[in-house]
């Protein structure tokens, strides 16, 4: 991103989006982007594939193969939660000072809460986020296991991002969801 508009100093800011759970995706992203790229703030936006952490379950596999790809790379992931991600799991997190949900033992890996803004770390660049998204393909889907009700946007969580908006603006808006009156195409 080039320096200008009141930021401090040029930076890579990397977006990566539905990971589906699948460490035999995330991992090799993750390796390519770092063999380009100076960064190691990462951004996941949607459909992380956060299912479950129990042990034995390929949740639990995809979380601590994305935590070691991150140990490798020295870098930190920050997930924008999407629709098909387990809500359930989200409401035992700890936060950190900036708000970050934890879940442990995955020390690399942060959470946005549905409504979040933030500084890109040693930036100026200001970020919101607005997690969760309506799933176009509920049919499919598997409530409790692939498809969770509180997925989906509500008004009190676009009345809770209004009311981080500084007054100037921000500089970069993440969400998994489309904006109204955006046509998508069903998957």
């Amino acid at each position: 991103m080039p320096s200008g508009d009141g930021l401090d100093k040029a930076c890579d800011v990397v977006v990566f989006g539905d990971w589906h759970e699948s460490a035999s995706w995330a991992a090799p992203t993750m390796a390519a982007v770092a063999r380009t790229t100076p960064a190691r703030h990462w951004y996941q936006v949607g459909d992380f594939g956060l299912w479950s952490t129990r042990p034995g379950t390929r949740g639990r596999h995809y979380l601590d193969t994305v935590q070691s790809e991150l140990a490798r790379h020295d870098a930190q992931l920050y997930v924008v939660l999407g629709n098909h991600e387990n809500y359930d799991l989200t409401a035992s997190f700890e936060h950190d000072d900036d708000g970050w949900g934890l879940l442990q033992p995955w020390d690399r890996i942060r959470f946005a809460p549905r409504a979040h803004a933030w500084t890109h770390p040693g930036t100026s660049m200001r970020f919101v986020a607005l997690g969760g998204a309506g799933s176009i393909d509920l049919r499919r889907r598997t409530i409790g296991k692939t498809w969770w009700m509180a997925e989906e946007i509500t008004a009190s969580d676009v009345a809770d991002l209004e009311a981080l908006l500084p007054p100037d603006g921000v500089d970069v808006f993440l969400s998994h969801e489309a904006p109204a009156g955006v046509d998508v195409i069903p998957g």
